[in-house]
């Protein structure tokens, strides 16, 4: 009896993180190639002058016994240096803490304009960096006695969109909003160290308890 055997392969769509370090991974590539196109012109550039100048030149040098020889430059010689990826002033967050962060960005900070959202969501990270808060996305969303974000009880109805994501990730990679020790915001300032108002929300520093 004949057997046949097939190979089922199932390719699992990639993360919206994923779609970010693709897209970031390609961009940085472009950039690279770029500045290798560049230096390549800019050497061969340099042999062409150096030849006319040494072509100028041999005569004279020649009449007094000095010789000085024009490099070679080679594109074999020019070695491609990859840039580095954009650094985060943030600790590495997984892909359920960026989702976490998304869904109170939605619920506390939709209507706001763009750099509204993004200074809500360095507010928790600033939180998870601070000494003086957990050290844990969620732990910083659900932390109570005081509640500190009093939408956490709804997280799970949150729809967050493009906005809140790219919100997320401008406030992990972007240029940042807010200082560091910037750790509250809130309709009213939450005390007197008031650094700014971004459209209704009032952002203020840390306080002593």
């Amino acid at each position: 009896m004949e057997q046949r055997f097939f190979t089922i392969t199932i390719h699992r769509p990639m993360t919206r993180m994923e779609r970010l370090r693709l897209r970031r991974r390609r961009f940085w590539g472009r950039v690279c190639v770029a500045l290798a196109v560049l230096a390549a012109v800019a050497a061969l550039a340099a042999v062409a002058m150096a030849d006319g100048k040494e072509a100028e030149a041999e005569e004279p040098l020649q009449a007094i016994g000095v010789t000085n020889p024009a490099p070679v430059v080679t594109l074999e010689a020019i070695k491609e240096t990859p840039a580095a990826e954009p650094e985060s002033r943030y600790a590495p967050v997984t892909e359920e803490e960026r989702e976490l962060i998304a869904r109170i960005v939605y619920l506390e900070a939709r209507g706001e304009p763009a750099k509204g959202q993004q200074a809500v969501a360095e507010v928790i990270l600033n939180r998870v960096a601070a000494e003086n808060f957990p050290d844990r996305v969620a732990d910083v969303i659900h932390q109570e006695n005081p509640r500190q974000f009093t939408t956490a009880p709804y997280i799970d109805t949150a729809e967050p969109g493009e906005a809140q994501y790219a919100a997320v990730d401008a406030a992990l990679y972007g240029e940042p909003v807010l200082p560091l020790d910037v750790v509250y915001f809130s309709r009213e300032p939450e005390n007197d160290n008031l650094w700014g108002t971004i459209g209704e929300h009032s952002f203020c520093y840390q306080y002593e308890w």
